[in-house]
């Protein structure tokens, strides 16, 4: 709401991962329930430079790619799948992270050293 309510030649930078799932789709399948926002997620463009350079120029709405989708699947898999060298939808990824991992902080539970 707070969005909807900013002047339109402001530009916005999502950080959240409520606009980066691409289709309404994906959203649900991920989180379980659908978008709350779906003008929005139509608005947005998906923020990784390295693909959508033009349209995040030109866009009102970016939605930040977060890290591991852009670093362990898309910019390794993209030239790839551009020059049709791979069928992206058998790509596995099994990604990994530490306690600190989506913004959590440290934690006296993991990591009593630091307390």
């Amino acid at each position: 709401e707070i969005i909807k309510g900013l002047p339109s030649s402001l530009k916005i930078v999502d950080l959240s991962a409520g606009l980066s799932a691409p289709g309404f789709g994906e959203y649900e399948e991920w989180y379980g329930q659908p978008h709350s926002a779906q003008e929005l997620q139509k608005e947005a463009v998906y923020g990784l430079t390295e693909i959508s350079r033009t349209e995040i120029q030109s866009a009102r709405l970016v939605a930040n790619p977060g890290c591991y989708p852009p670093t362990s699947i898309q910019l390794p898999s993209y030239p790839l799948d551009k020059a049709n060298l791979i069928e992206v939808k058998n790509i596995i990824v099994d990604s990994k992270s530490g306690v600190s991992g989506a913004g959590f902080g440290v934690s006296p539970v993991y990591c009593s050293e630091k307390h």
